[in-house]
């Protein structure tokens, strides 16, 4: 093995030991006894807020009275939202694109005027605005909504302490299994957070067309309840409790 040694470069001496003390630590990690398990927690909220996302689209034959009806469109659409409590920070124009609309016509592609697009997203904080907000949408013909949902303005606290509970879930489920093999657990080796259910609510519409029916139909709204969902997962060290009695020798 010296001999070996000696006809290696320095490089390969370096890399054969850190091979070597890696898998002396793995299996040395191998051997802790130790214990897994999946901590889950779930925590149940009443929405606060919606989050409303509407498209602002028209189109015309003249790209230049297109493009100032569009301006004109949105900017009362802002006016309007800002007249309802909605969080400012929240309210977005996004997606704002204009271009050539073309139709087939004889098996060929002609031209057919021009169209502009702007998306509007934003939170409403009072749930009770609802039906009035959509009324006063549904008034614009160039307006229809993407999605509407439902929404905690509370999420992020809630899901620190459903990851915690998660945590406390995992270290009861590892203990009363420790305490069944009259073992005690140690330090934790491992956690990591899983796959998680961060509250997202299904959208109550989507790709609709606002109307003063559909208004009409939504002006009884039940909320619900959104569903926050944290998985953890941990490992612990493993301490038997088991006293073993070593014969005495007798003289």
């Amino acid at each position: 093995m010296i001999s070996v040694m000696k006809k290696l470069t320095p490089w390969y001496a370096w890399l054969l030991t850190l091979l070597f003390v890696s898998n002396i630590s793995f299996a040395d990690q191998q051997q802790i006894p130790q214990i897994h398990v999946i901590g889950n927690a779930t925590t149940k909220v009443t929405p606060d807020l919606i989050n409303w996302s509407i498209r602002v689209n028209n189109q015309g034959v003249q790209l230049n009275d297109v493009a100032k009806q569009h301006q004109n469109i949105v900017s009362n659409a802002l006016n309007l939202i800002k007249q309802f409590a909605i969080n400012e920070q929240s309210l977005q124009t996004t997606n704002m694109t204009f271009g050539e609309k073309t139709k087939y016509q004889q098996n060929n592609r002609v031209h057919d005027g021009y169209f502009a697009n702007t998306q509007i997203s934003f939170s409403l904080l009072n749930t009770d605005q609802y039906q009035k907000l959509w009324m006063k949408l549904s008034a614009i013909p160039e307006v229809s909504i993407s999605s509407v949902n439902y929404d905690s303005s509370k999420k992020e606290q809630l899901q620190a302490s459903t990851r915690l509970a998660a945590l406390q879930n995992a270290k009861q489920k590892a203990s009363a299994m420790a305490a069944e093999l009259n073992s005690s657990l140690g330090e934790p080796i491992t956690i990591a957070e899983m796959g998680t259910n961060n509250g997202a609510h299904p959208p109550m519409l989507a790709s609709a067309k606002f109307s003063t029916e559909m208004a009409d139909n939504s002006s009884s709204l039940e909320t619900g309840q959104l569903t926050i969902t944290m998985q953890v997962s941990v490992s612990f060290m493993l301490h038997s409790q088991v006293n073993f009695q070593h014969p005495t020798s007798e003289n």
